[in-house]
């Protein structure tokens, strides 16, 4: 199945060990993964992949099927996801399981998105809904970098997964502003460091190196039901913003990150670091991350990098512990926190180092006052805060 049009195939209980490097071939046969799957719309289940130079399981869905096979009628990262479930994969050199592009939708060869409708109350994908894709019941461990590696997806979940000992991240996104829905790992196990089965060289575990959740740079991201168990010092709970520390790949949108559900046993090290220029906001929908962060207990909470106008505000703190948190600011239910963006400005020089003023209005259709005096940054924090 190399050309990307196979569909409705079933691959099921296999065993595949120490799949080999060929440096002489395509780039697929240089980065080998013993799985190789261009076509998201067939069954895979019950299989082992152990041991590779590269990839465990590789979902590389092509664009358009090529080969023999080319043709442009046939659009397989839209494809709906066959039925994957009950998978090993471990002691691969990178991944356990890598998907490259993926964000299936119910027209798949039609634009995911249409932006002349990204105005509320309207929804730039509301022409081409995305289509759910679940990757079920994993056990991924003992990889020299990801347990999962998701690029480019959209409204793509794993859910029950155990993931363990992966020595540079648990689970890891890029980007994910493809569907409306976004991606995520719910109702899974991330263990990081191993009480009998540890590796020999320990030092990954407490240079900053090892991960259990890192989110992408772009879009937003879902963290529902994960427990999360022995991550010692030097190690780091989450992560965002991956990639925002590299000029040629940073954004300076940020992502949002919404988690529910989380419980720690042993984490020890840092439980968030944020990357680049600290944008990302993450909404703590039951308390249950925020918890953590100075032991109050809160229905809900949102947590954002330490800027100065957010720390003005009454309901936002600090940590207990400041340098587990990267100066990050904690604003109970009380307060929004929302992330905002200009785009396609028609004459950009209007916009360049002009005074803002933020004011709450009944609808988009109410009428903005003018002529409000200028304020400095300092002064108008605190009154955009309680707007």
């Amino acid at each position: 199945m190399e050309d990307g049009i196979e569909t409705k195939n079933v691959i099921r209980y296999n065993l595949a060990i120490s799949s080999l490097q060929c440096t002489n071939m395509l780039q697929t046969d240089t980065s080998v993964a013993s799985f190789w799957v261009t076509n998201p719309t067939n069954d895979f289940y019950g299989n082992n992949a152990a041991g590779s130079d590269f990839y465990g399981i590789w979902y590389e869905i092509k664009a358009n099927p090529d080969g023999p096979s080319a043709t442009n009628d046939v659009c397989p990262t839209g494809n709906p996801l066959g039925a994957v479930y009950n998978n090993t994969a471990h002691s691969n050199l990178f991944f356990g399981l890598r998907i490259f592009q993926f964000f299936a939708r119910q027209y798949p060869c039609s634009p995911i998105r249409n932006d002349s409708l990204d105005i509320l109350p309207t929804n730039p994908w509301s022409q081409n809904p995305s289509i759910n894709s679940t990757f079920y019941n994993f056990t991924i461990y003992k990889n020299l970098q990801n347990g999962i590696m998701a690029e480019q997806t959209g409204n793509v979940f794993y859910s029950n997964f155990i993931v363990a000992e992966n020595y540079l991240s648990g689970a890891e996104f890029w980007l994910a502003n493809f569907t409306a829905t976004p991606p995520g790992v719910v109702n899974s196990a991330i263990i990081g460091m191993s009480n009998t089965n540890a590796a020999a060289n320990t030092s990954n575990y407490t240079n900053g190196g090892m991960t259990a959740l890192m989110a992408g740079r772009t879009g937003q991201f879902n963290f529902t039901n994960i427990r999360i168990y022995n991550y010692p010092v030097g190690s780091v709970v989450m992560q965002t913003g991956r990639l925002n520390d590299d000029p040629l790949k940073f954004t300076n949108l940020g992502s949002e990150i919404f988690v529910k559900g989380l419980t720690f046993n042993a984490a020890n090290g840092k439980f968030l670091f944020m990357i680049g220029l600290k944008r990302d906001v993450i909404y703590d929908l039951d308390g249950s991350f925020a918890m953590y962060f100075d032991s109050t207990p809160r229905a809900s909470a949102s947590i954002v990098s330490g800027w100065n106008h957010i720390g003005q505000h009454s309901n936002c703190t600090q940590a207990t512990d400041n340098t587990k948190w990267d100066n990050a600011y904690m604003c109970d239910q009380s307060v929004t926190i929302r992330r905002v963006a200009f785009a396609n400005l028609l004459v950009q020089q209007n916009f360049k180092s002009q005074f803002m003023h933020v004011s709450q209005i009944a609808d988009v259709n109410s009428l903005v006052a003018s002529g409000l005096s200028n304020m400095s940054y300092s002064s108008i924090g605190t009154q955009w805060l309680n707007h």
